[in-house]
C-alpha cells in the first residue's frame, strides 16, 4: 500500500521501481480541513503530490558520470542545470537520478526543476509556470555581493539601530566610500589591519591584508573593491584560523521562512596565525578551503572518522570542541548568536527581496502553496576571541563539490533533505515515493475570500515545510520560537509573519 503523510520512510525497492502515488481522500470520507478550509471535492487523480528523495546509497562511493544523461518520456520528472562547472553539480544530479529524474538541456523548456549556477535571469523568472521550481529567487545579489550585503546590513542598522546588527565588521565600499575609508585610517590605531576583497570575486582570488598605513594601488580602487576591518583576535584551535561555512535556506520572503542545517563545515587555514611580519601569507590569514588545499600543510580526511582532526570539519566537531573547551552554557550562546546573525541578515534585506519577488515571480506562481523560488545560501561566519560570530560573507551558489568523504556526509544529507523540504510536486510516474500534501490544490478552495486564500497559501506552504522537515536536518528559525523578537524588524504590511503556524 501507499505511504500517506506522515508515514515512516521505507528504504527504496532495489529495482527503483516507481511508487504508486496515493490520492488525499480526506474530502470524501467527510473529514474537515483545517485552518478554515472548506471540504474538497474528491479529485485525487489531478492533486500534487511531493516527492520523498530517500538517501538510500552510499554516495562516497559513487563516482559515474551523471552529466550527460537525458531518457525521454512525459511520465519522467525533469531537471535542467546550467552549471559548466560539472564537479559542483555533480553530488546533486546523482541524488535526483537516483530517484528517477532526467536531466533535460538547458534550451529545452519543459523542466520542473531548475538548479540554476549563478544569478537567475529575470527573464526567463518571469516565463515560471506554476509547477515549476527553481533554485534562486530574483536578484539575490542584494544579500550576495560583498558590497550589496554591506550596503543591506547597513541600511538595516540605521533604520533599527546599529546595536542590533552588529555582526559584520567595519566595511568600505571602493572607489564609492574611498573618503570616508581613508578617514578612517587616520583615526585607527597605526597597527591596524585591514583585509581587502576584490568587488565579486571568489575563491579567495585577490585577497589581501593591508597595514593601516600602506597604499593601495589604484588599478584596486579602479577594478572595485571591499575593505574590512581585520578580526585581529580569532578563535583559534590548535594555533590556526578556520571559518563556518553556515547553509541556510530560505523558501519565501513573505511570509520570511529560514532554516538552517544542523551541520556544516569547518575550513581551517594551513599556517599557524600570528601577525608579527606576516600579513603576506595567504594560508596563514585567509581561510578559504579552494586556497588552502593547495598548501603542504593541507592534511585531508581519508574517513568520516577522521573528522576533527584535519584541516576541513564538520560543524558536529566544531560544536564538540566548543564543548569540551568551553563549557555548555558558552557554547549555546555562540550558537544561539550564530542563529540570530543569520534571521538578521535576511531581515536586511527582506525588503529588497520581497519586491524583487513580486515584481519578477508571475503572479500565478505566487498564487500556488509554494513561492516557486527557493534558495540555498553558504554563510561564512567567523569567531573572535570573545567567541563572538561574524558574518564575512554570503554565497550565492555555496559549493557542491566532494573533495572528502566529510563533504559527500554532510552535502549529501543536505541537498536531500532540502529536496524533501521543498515539496517539488509530481503528478506520478517518478521513481521516488509520494507523500501527500497537508492541503488540497489552490483550485479547491472556491469558498474562501482573498484574503482567506492569500492566508490559506502561506500556511499550506509554511506548514507543509515545517512537516516536510521533521524527518531531516534542516532546522526552522522563522517562524520559529522566540520569533516574537523579530517583529519589530519587519516592514509594515507583513502580516504573513504573524500568523498562527505549526511549530
Amino acid at each position: 500500500p501507499c505511504e500517506r503523510w506522515p508515514g515512516a520512510r521505507r528504504p527504496m525497492a532495489s529495482s527503483d521501481a516507481p511508487a504508486a502515488a496515493c490520492g488525499d481522500n480526506r474530502a470524501a470520507s467527510g473529514e474537515d480541513t483545517s485552518r478554515g478550509v472548506p471540504p474538497q471535492p474528491s479529485k485525487a487523480s489531478v492533486l500534487p503530490h511531493y516527492l520523498v528523495f530517500p538517501l538510500h546509497r552510499p554516495y562516497a562511493s559513487v563516482r559515474e558520470d551523471r552529466t550527460n544523461v537525458e531518457v525521454e518520456g512525459d511520465t519522467r520528472l525533469r531537471f535542467m542545470i546550467n552549471s559548466r562547472t560539472w564537479r559542483n553539480s555533480w553530488l546533486l544530479q546523482v541524488i535526483l537520478t537516483d530517484n528517477g529524474w532526467v536531466r533535460v538541456p538547458a534550451e529545452r523548456a519543459n523542466w520542473d526543476l531548475w538548479w540554476c549556477a549563478g544569478q537567475a535571469n529575470t527573464r526567463a523568472i518571469r516565463e515560471l509556470l506554476p509547477s515549476q521550481r527553481v533554485n534562486k529567487f530574483p536578484k539575490s545579489s542584494t544579500l550576495t555581493l560583498k558590497a550589496y550585503l554591506h550596503y543591506t546590513v547597513a541600511e538595516a542598522a540605521g533604520r533599527w539601530g546599529a546595536e542590533h546588527f552588529a555582526f559584520m565588521p567595519e566595511t568600505y565600499v571602493l572607489p564609492t566610500e574611498l573618503e570616508e575609508f581613508e578617514a578612517a585610517r587616520a583615526a585607527c590605531d597605526p597597527k591596524q589591519v585591514w583585509i581587502v576583497k576584490p568587488y565579486a570575486a571568489y575563491c579567495g582570488r585577490g585577497i589581501f591584508l593591508l597595514n593601516n598605513t600602506g597604499k593601495l594601488s589604484s588599478e584596486v580602487i579602479e577594478d572595485r573593491a571591499v575593505v574590512s576591518r581585520y578580526l585581529e583576535r580569532p578563535y583559534l584551535i590548535n594555533g590556526l584560523k578556520f571559518d563556518m561555512r553556515i547553509y541556510v535556506l530560505v523558501t519565501s520572503w513573505h511570509p520570511l521562512v529560514i532554516y538552517l542545517h544542523s551541520n556544516g563545515l569547518v575550513r581551517f587555514a594551513t599556517e599557524p596565525y600570528s601577525l608579527d611580519g606576516s600579513l603576506e601569507k595567504r594560508n596563514m590569514h585567509i581561510t578559504n578551503y579552494t586556497l588552502n588545499k593547495r598548501s603542504s600543510n593541507f592534511k585531508a580526511s581519508a574517513a568520516v572518522d577522521d573528522d576533527g582532526t584535519g584541516s576541513k570539519w564538520t560543524l558536529d566537531a566544531l560544536r564538540a570542541h566548543l564543548l569540551a573547551d568551553v563549557g555548555e552554557a558558552r557554547s549555546q550562546t555562540v550558537w544561539a548568536a550564530v542563529d540570530d546573525l543569520v534571521v538578521k541578515t535576511c531581515l536586511a534585506a527582506e525588503p529588497s527581496m520581497q519586491q524583487s519577488f513580486e515584481k519578477y515571480v508571475p503572479e500565478a506562481v505566487r498564487a500556488q502553496p509554494h513561492a516557486g523560488c527557493f534558495q540555498l545560501f553558504g554563510f561564512d561566519v567567523m569567531l573572535d576571541a570573545d567567541l563572538k560570530p561574524w558574518l564575512l560573507e554570503v554565497n550565492l551558489d555555496p559549493a557542491l563539490g566532494t573533495d572528502s568523504p566529510l563533504d559527500f556526509k554532510v552535502k549529501s544529507a543536505m541537498l536531500t533533505d532540502a529536496l524533501n523540504l521543498i515539496g517539488i510536486e509530481g503528478t506520478g510516474g517518478a521513481a521516488g515515493h509520494f507523500r501527500t500534501p497537508a492541503h488540497a490544490a489552490m483550485e479547491n478552495t472556491p469558498r474562501l475570500s482573498p484574503e482567506g486564500v492569500r492566508e490559506w497559501r502561506a500556511r499550506a506552504q509554511v506548514d507543509g515545510e515545517r512537516a516536510r522537515s521533521r524527518d531531516g536536518s534542516w532546522r526552522r528559525l522563522l517562524p520559529g520560537p522566540g520569533g516574537d523578537r523579530y517583529a519589530p524588524f519587519f516592514e509594515t504590511g507583513r502580516d504573513l509573519n504573524f500568523l498562527d503556524y505549526d511549530p
